[in-house]
């Protein structure tokens, strides 16, 4: 298919041959609409503001539960450390593992991004203008959901709302770890991967494809100062304005949201609500919705702040000293709560593990129960635990630490009270479950010596091959499609976390134990996910064969209109009828090759250009009875061809068939029919489809600016099947609510048609039919039908 490409209206006023700008065929092919256009994709900052914070965490993350393993992070007692500060615990290697890990993995996800972005951006060109101005509202809504999400996430990543902790697993192979990590950062990068697919498509149709870059060149600054000021606020320097800053980003990120999601609503009411020309109206109901989104998102932060009281009540509760609020770590019955987002994740220095230097000499410098940099005695004070590695058991190998970051930092013989004591006194949600992640921690491990941990150590060529590491993946993460059975290897009970070589796992940091009605959430969450994921790229392939459509049909309207609507189409060959006579079904019917030949042999015109075989009195008169609907009966005639074998030229075709019997035409005017809105189908079935989404349905004009579903039956279909019936409604000069250029125009067919024709339409088989008026809505209609009059 040739390029298709935005006209101005000088092109294409250049492009159909029209000479004169102020005419009214200038005016009705050329003009182009006044839609709104996005200069700055606000969805495209929105992504990168999500995407960033959230690889940041998974990765700092993974450096912490490396940095608590009793293989990877910790000098144990007695180990070997060399003048270069390595030693048997592999530090090193699983440092690069991660760090490679996440520099390839982002790498990908971005060209990923990029390079979707912009194929995107040109297989949508040019985007219909109405489906462009829904593209744009949606992703307005869209980010507005995202910046309300991070309104809330920041007070939460500040310590100031409660979040519940996650299951966290160390293993024993650095390639398992890497694989882990690429794992969750693929999670977090396809979140919004289809999503971002259909809001490239945007402001394609214009020409302003630079919307994303400007969205790019914000989102990024952004969201590294949102990392920033969340480390800042996390510092014991800073902690004491960490309530303000969160109060100004809380915000600053609800006017956002609420100001993309009036924006986005403006935009789709530009497209369904298009007869309301007050502009105030549309503002107003804009503006109403998005107060009640304000009240939605005022009200999520309300439950959670109360949320974060409740728990702050049960971790400050009968500690047997009059419960002051602060958990100390050391009392017996203290009762304390923990969080994911702690200050040690957000540390001043998040990534300095990457650096050369080892983390077992930064550990050898700090005094056990030093924490420097952070605010965990503010997170305590908030109610929040700080981030803890799990110790594993000298007895039974199951995880049971879960003490302050001094506690994780020292070692388990050192302090065997704290963490008995923490045990006791912490909050249910705290306490380590046997769950199916904690279950398979239960090492064969008589004692805690200095070989410990080469003994638990696997080497990555021992490890798991990729297919048994996905494999696992797939089952803990959709138990219910995968657990039991899988689409190529039968039961996979063995790829259960429950039942995976317990030599694989290092230690499991126990996560919240979730209640039915989390559970129930978490489920309706990932459904939405998935249903909208789904949608959203069903939406960006209607677009992309959409605009293929529309590209094929205005490369080939110029053709077309200079084939049905020639220089001398009003003086050229007629279809006439004899004059000498009252017209009816006797009439004698003759084609003549000019006007005046017409007028010379005392005939009168029919229709402009050659007749067809629907150029006879039945199939004319059905022409004008049936024009308000023959396009609904069409369209239930054409229904009938999915699914089936379609030969137009078989008369027990079922869609020849339903032409003849419910709206009357002859058998060879029906075939012709048949093939028309069958092909018709298939080359505008994804702009049926767009057209539904953006209110256009109803539009029936035919211009090179604003291509319908009636343009492409038009200029695909209309050079072969005009030609073949004959008569159509244009050629008979048959007047309708769509405007139509002068030059198309039959002029010199001048029958009165109410007179010829009586009104009344009965076909051989009647029916209830939806039919769409121009511009107007759906209607239902009985059509009463020859066997319903005779019964």
């Amino acid at each position: 298919m040739a390029p298709c490409n935005h006209y101005t209206f000088e092109e294409c006023l250049n492009r159909l041959g029209i000479t004169d700008p102020t005419s009214s065929d200038a005016v009705l092919l050329c003009t182009e609409k006044d839609f709104f256009v996005e200069h700055v994709s606000a969805a495209t900052i929105a992504i990168i503001i999500y995407l960033f914070t959230n690889l940041y965490i998974q990765i700092v993350e993974c450096l912490l539960v490396l940095k608590n393993s009793q293989i990877w992070g910790r000098r144990r007692r007695g180990s070997n450390v060399n003048e270069e500060g390595d030693s048997n615990n592999h530090y090193e290697e699983g440092k690069q593992a991660i760090f490679y890990s996440s520099v390839i993995n982002c790498l990908i996800g971005l060209l990923l991004y990029v390079s979707t972005t912009i194929g995107i951006n040109i297989l949508s060109n040019p985007l219909d203008d109405r489906a462009n101005n829904i593209v744009v509202g949606l992703s307005q809504l869209f980010s507005g959901v995202i910046f309300c999400i991070t309104s809330i996430c920041i007070p939460q990543w500040f310590g100031i709302y409660h979040s519940s902790k996650i299951t966290k697993i160390s293993f024993t192979s650095s390639k398992e770890i890497a694989f882990d990590l690429s794992w969750n950062l693929w999670k977090q990068l396809l979140s919004m991967f289809f999503f971002n697919l259909y809001f490239s498509s945007a402001n394609a149709s214009t020409g302003r494809d630079l919307s994303v870059l400007y969205g790019a060149i914000i989102g990024v600054p952004c969201a590294f100062l949102c990392i920033y000021i969340t480390i800042l606020a996390r510092s014991k320097k800073y902690k004491i304005y960490k309530r303000k800053l969160a109060l100004v980003m809380v915000l600053i990120f609800g006017v956002a949201s609420w100001y993309t999601v009036y924006s986005g609503i403006h935009f789709i009411n530009e497209v369904w609500l298009p007869d309301t020309d007050d502009n105030v109206i549309r503002a107003l109901i804009s503006f109403g919705y998005s107060i009640i989104w304000i009240v939605v998102l005022i009200a999520s932060h309300l439950i959670l702040y109360f949320w974060t009281q409740d728990k702050q009540l049960k971790g400050n509760g009968n500690d047997g000293q009059g419960g002051d609020g602060r958990g100390s770590g050391s009392g017996i019955g203290v009762r304390r709560i923990t969080t994911r987002f702690t200050s040690q994740l957000f540390n001043s220095k998040p990534l300095q593990h990457f650096k050369t230097k080892s983390i077992i000499e930064t550990n050898e410098k700090e005094e056990p129960g030093e924490d420097k940099g952070n605010d965990n005695e503010n997170d305590e004070e908030e109610g929040c635990n700080n981030y803890a590695g799990t110790k594993i058991d000298t007895v039974t190998g199951t995880g049971t630490g879960n003490g302050t970051d001094a506690d994780a930092d020292a070692d388990v013989k050192d302090k065997p009270e704290t963490f008995k004591e923490d045990k006791e006194g912490q909050e249910d949600d705290e306490k380590p479950r046997r769950t199916s992640r904690t279950t398979v921690v239960g090492f064969d491990v008589q004692d805690q010596d200095q070989d410990v941990e080469s003994s638990m150590y696997v080497e990555p060529k021992y490890a798991p091959s990729y297919f048994k590491l996905i494999m696992t993946k797939l089952v803990d993460t959709f138990p219910f499609i995968c657990g039991s059975c899988c689409f190529c290897c039968g039961r996979n009970d063995r790829y259960h976390i429950n039942n995976i070589s317990r030599r694989r796992l290092d230690y499991v940091i126990d996560g919240h134990e979730s209640n039915t009605l989390e559970k129930v959430t978490l489920g309706i969450k990932r459904f939405t996910w998935y249903f909208l994921s789904f949608v959203f790229f069903f939406l960006t392939v209607i677009n992309i064969n959409a605009s293929y459509e529309q590209c094929a049909a205005k490369n080939a309207l110029p053709s077309t209109f200079e084939l049905l609507y020639p220089a001398d189409y009003n003086t050229g060959t007629m279809c006439a009828w004899d004059s000498s006579s009252k017209p009816g079904p006797n009439s004698t019917i003759k084609q003549f090759d000019t006007a005046q030949a017409v007028y010379d042999a005392n005939y009168e015109i029919i229709h402009c250009g050659a007749c067809g075989v629907c150029s006879n009195w039945n199939d004319i008169q059905l022409q004008y009875t049936t024009r308000k609907v023959l396009a609904g009966i069409s369209t239930v005639c054409t229904k009938q061809s999915i699914g089936k074998r379609f030969n137009s030229s078989d008369d027990n075709d079922s869609v020849v068939q339903c032409l003849h019997l419910k709206l009357g035409f002859t058998m060879p005017c029906a075939k012709a029919w048949a093939w028309d809105t069958h092909h018709t189908k298939n080359a505008a079935i994804f702009t049926f489809l767009q057209a539904r989404l953006s209110n256009a349905f109803t539009d029936m004009k035919v211009s090179i600016q604003d291509i319908t579903m009636a343009t492409i039956d038009e200029a695909l279909t209309g050079p072969t099947f005009v030609p073949e019936v004959g008569a159509t409604r244009r050629r008979m000069n048959i007047i309708s609510d769509i405007k139509r250029p002068e030059n198309q125009q039959c002029k010199v067919a001048t029958q009165n048609w109410t007179e010829v024709f009586n009104d009344t339409f009965y076909p051989p088989v009647g029916g209830t039919y939806t039919v769409q008026p121009p511009g107007k809505p759906s209607e239902k209609v009985v059509v009463i039908g020859q066997d319903s009059a005779s019964s």
